[in-house]
């Protein structure tokens, strides 16, 4: 029920935005990690015999917003909001007794919003990268919180007169900045963008 209120609202802001933007560039999106992503103590580094968590099964929808930044369109502003939902696998700190070293899962839900600047390589290439604001909502107070990361992506597009199909590996890292934690995600990123 969650996910569904959720597209459907992004899917409302997308018909919105519509109506008060001429000529510019909208995408749905779709992503998948690739594994799973670690999520750890990233300020101080891995620490050997410390707990860890993995987040697993992680999916992601959203819309991104394109604006031309200079007369020959090769760069952009690239704006989106995303939702992100999956499981995270806690592996406590090794104790010696199995009662406390058995694994548990916590339901995950990131909402990220994507501020890049992405760059056209030729007719069919493009990067991106930049910043990343974050809230994400965990069953336990530790994984929940605000937050600043960044991100970066190779992709190919092939555009079809308005229509644009793109396919984006990424690399993100969310801080999450409550409890000094954060998540490394490598992930494929999937869309369909449209110019009006």
């Amino acid at each position: 029920m969650k996910n569904k209120i959720i597209l459907s609202t992004l899917i409302l802001i997308l018909i919105s935005l519509t109506s008060f933007c001429q000529q510019h560039e909208f995408a749905l999106t779709y992503g998948k990690s690739i594994g799973t992503a670690t999520y750890s103590i990233l300020r101080q580094g891995f620490l050997t015999g410390n707990g860890s968590t993995d987040l697993q099964n992680n999916n992601a929808i959203g819309i991104r917003y394109f604006r031309p930044f200079n007369d020959k369109k090769k760069t952009k502003i690239e704006v989106g909001l995303n939702y992100s939902w999956g499981k995270l696998k806690v592996n406590p700190a090794y104790t010696g007794d199995p009662e406390f070293d058995t694994p548990w899962y916590n339901d995950f839900n990131l909402i990220s919003l994507p501020i890049y600047m992405n760059h056209s390589i030729g007719k069919y290439f493009f990067i991106n990268y930049g910043l990343l604001l974050d809230y994400q909502d965990a069953e336990e107070v530790q994984y929940t919180g605000f937050g600043i990361g960044t991100g970066f992506g190779f992709g190919a597009k092939y555009s079809i007169e308005r229509y644009t199909f793109f396919i984006n590996p990424k690399y993100e890292k969310h801080l999450f900045l409550s409890e000094k934690d954060g998540l490394l995600e490598f992930g494929i990123l999937c869309g369909i963008a449209y110019k009006f």
